[in-house]
């Protein structure tokens, strides 16, 4: 890739002169040729005509960027389009996307100055479309680019900065099928081979052949790979809002009732620590009993207040003997606490590490629980300055509709899991950043989303997950909207901040594949039965 800026006014690569202009498209007349013909100067392929390719308006000063959306011929035309002895006039919709500095190849947003009836058009050279999509133009020498993407049809190649993609947070969004689990198994291991460190919460362990750190939370683990180590987040590890979600106290009696025998534990307890020193220094990680919590409140309460007490006293004998939530109640003293790995992984240069959930039953919040905790105890890191943007931490979620938005409790206490929330809002000014894959954007809050600086979008057929990323992203038009319904498997539609305009691109596939394809129905062996109807 030539990454130095040329004039993309090239006389070689005329394709048409401009008839009419609006101010959101232009109509061109293509040089008289069939349709979808490709011309060649030096062995560079130059489409004319065809849908979906890039093209420069000659503008003087400035150049208008564009895209050709619609290809057709006027009405007399249309009955020769299969005589090749004719030649047709073929007439472009062009979609125009920005301004761009002719000498330097600087892109302005939204439109400079318009051109005049008559000008020239031209198509669009690969690797000055590279340049502008990648946003690329100022890059310096030492800047590390990701090559995540290529636009299809094209040997236009899309190499990007982290500091675009992570560097203001970034969703990867698509229906089932449409490929988001390969765009992020690509992010995160040019992560990886760069150097990076990150953090992994892999829902469903789609990604544990992955040659990451791998740590999984749950009981009866069915892993082959012996360097999987089980770890646990204990309740006393939690913080007092995590706690508060659990329980689900009223705020009146409740409440302080269970932060006062909770302190009263942790006091009778202070002795016992069964975790380093280290972990407790910047948090109240004090050791304090689950299974005498309730006989506390009982103990620091008079008759009348522990009949206020009934329903909290019913959630904590439920939890208590929970079998599927003994991983992190009154759990195993020997499992290492995931705030540890935490802490470890912060402390590292270059390191990725994958917390399996798959095994983490979906019963009683338990999932959503967890993962609200993992960001309280990141967000805690990074205000401490273990965190920083000299050395930056990312934090892949996988599936973040299960955790994300979610509020838990019922229609007169219920409590909103807003960690990763927080994260999004004020984790960037202290390094911490995250890549969010849902299949279901709307169930992502819009206060995320607008704090989103990259969007990877593939196939969305649902017109309300449309409309959230219309809203999300101000710059996005209907025209670019209206790729996202026919994207095919792989394919992405690119777009925010840091980028000039939405271009569709083909993810690049990854070197390790994650455990997302569906079941193969052809198996299915005949039986005897079946044989003879």
């Amino acid at each position: 890739m030539n990454s130095k800026w040329f004039s993309p006014h090239i006389q070689e690569w005329f394709i048409g002169t401009l008839t009419e202009i609006s101010a959101t498209t232009a109509k061109v007349n293509l040089i008289p040729s069939r349709l979808h013909e490709y011309s060649l100067n030096f062995g560079t392929k130059i489409p004319i005509g065809v849908v979906n390719s890039f093209v420069f308006i000659d503008c003087g000063e400035y150049s208008l960027f564009g895209r050709l959306i619609e290809v057709l011929l006027e009405t007399k035309e249309r009955l020769t389009v299969d005589d090749k002895n004719i030649s047709n006039h073929p007439i472009g919709i062009i979609q125009l996307l920005t301004s761009i500095d002719t000498s330097n190849g600087k892109n302005y947003l939204g439109i400079q100055e318009y051109p005049n009836l008559g000008a020239q058009v031209y198509s669009a050279h690969p690797d000055l479309v590279t340049i502008l999509a990648s946003n690329n133009i100022h890059n310096r020498k030492e800047d590390i680019t990701f090559p995540i993407a290529k636009v299809p049809n094209s040997n236009i190649h899309i190499h990007v900065t982290p500091e675009k993609l992570f560097g203001r947070h970034c969703a990867i969004l698509g229906s089932t099928g449409g490929g988001k689990s390969y765009t992020l198994a690509n992010l995160i291991e040019h992560v990886q081979i760069h150097g990076g460190k990150a953090l992994l919460i892999d829902a469903t362990g789609e990604y544990k052949d992955f040659p990451f750190e791998s740590y999984y939370v749950g009981d009866n683990p069915n892993y082959n790979n012996k360097e999987i180590t089980q770890v646990t987040f204990p309740h006393w590890m939690f913080n007092a809002s995590c706690i508060r979600n659990l329980l689900r106290p009223s705020f009146q009696t409740q409440a302080p009732k269970l932060a006062l025998a909770i302190n009263k534990l942790k006091s009778e307890n202070k002795e016992y620590n069964p975790y380093s020193e280290s972990l407790s220094k910047n948090n109240d990680y004090s050791y304090w009993p689950f299974y005498k919590l309730k006989s506390k409140i009982e103990d620091i309460s008079k008759q009348s207040e522990i009949d206020y007490c009934l329903t909290l006293f019913t959630r904590i004998e439920f939890i208590t003997g929970n079998k599927s939530l003994k991983w992190m109640i009154d759990c195993d003293k020997s499992l290492t606490p995931i705030p540890e790995i935490i802490q470890e992984l912060c402390a590292n240069d270059n390191k990725i590490i994958r917390l399996d959930l798959s095994y983490v039953p979906s019963s009683d919040n338990a999932k959503e629980l967890l993962v609200n905790a993992i960001g309280e105890c990141l967000l805690d890191c990074a205000k401490s300055g273990a965190i920083s943007n000299k050395n930056p931490l990312i934090v892949f979620i996988d599936e973040a509709h299960q955790f994300l938005n979610k509020r838990i409790g019922d229609e007169f206490f219920n409590f909103e899991l807003d960690s990763f929330g927080n994260i999004a809002k004020e984790g960037r000014k202290y390094g911490l950043t995250t890549v969010i894959a849902t299949q279901r954007p709307r169930d992502i809050p819009e206060s995320v989303l607008s704090q989103i600086g990259t969007l990877i979008a593939h196939k969305l057929t649902n017109e309300k997950d449309q409309d959230l990323i219309r809203r999300a992203v101000g710059a996005i038009d209907s025209k670019s909207i209206s790729f996202l319904p026919i994207l095919k498997q792989g394919e992405a539609l690119l777009l925010g901040v840091d980028f000039p305009f939405p271009i569709n691109v083909n993810i690049n596939k990854p070197n390790n594949e994650p455990h997302s394809q569906g079941p193969n129905y052809s198996n299915w062996k005949k039986s005897n039965k079946t044989e003879a109807i």
